[in-house]
């Protein structure tokens, strides 16, 4: 080898190669707010990341530019999504892009919470004989399948018979 050719094996930088993505998950899921939580490994090349995400089955697309890293040690990495519906389903994926291209994880899904729990109003019995009582309310059950359940007795420290609805008898 001449002396200019040993030079440049010594002084050439590593291959790079695309980055990988692993360890994806959500926390923190509010009923407008999710943090998506990521391990990149930038594979010496600077690194920039995004989540996508959708409502599912078939919403349209956002992105949301996450941190970047480099380097060759995995980087632990989150982003905060923001601006989400209650009470909805969201499929999201995390891109990862350096010099060598572009990697993404592994589609997952997460659904924020209800916006309130169920809400009881306008209790009241009428036609009530010896035997029997009709029980009316109101219910807003925010958008979530809620079962209902009635307690009733001779008083209310003596509850002993429940009606459930819908019935599961």
């Amino acid at each position: 080898l001449t002396a200019s050719q040993i030079t440049a094996l010594y002084t050439s930088s590593p291959s790079v190669v695309m980055p990988t993505i692993s360890n994806v998950s959500a926390s923190n899921i509010g009923t407008t707010t999710a943090t998506i939580n990521y391990t990149v490994n930038a594979n010496n090349a600077a690194t920039t990341t995004e989540v996508r995400y959708a409502v599912t089955p078939a919403g349209s697309s956002q992105t949301q530019n996450g941190p970047s890293a480099s380097g060759i040690a995995n980087t632990t990495l989150t982003q905060n999504l923001t601006g989400l519906s209650p009470n909805t389903t969201y499929e999201y994926s995390v891109w990862a892009t350096n010099s060598a291209g572009t990697n993404f994880s592994t589609p997952l899904s997460f659904t924020t919470a209800s916006t309130a729990p169920a809400a009881i109003t306008a209790v009241n019995s009428y036609s009530i004989t010896d035997v029997s009582a009709t029980i009316n309310f109101n219910i807003n059950t925010n958008g979530v399948a809620t079962p209902t359940t009635i307690n009733y007795g001779t008083s209310a420290s003596a509850f002993r018979s429940t009606w459930k609805y819908p019935r599961r008898d």
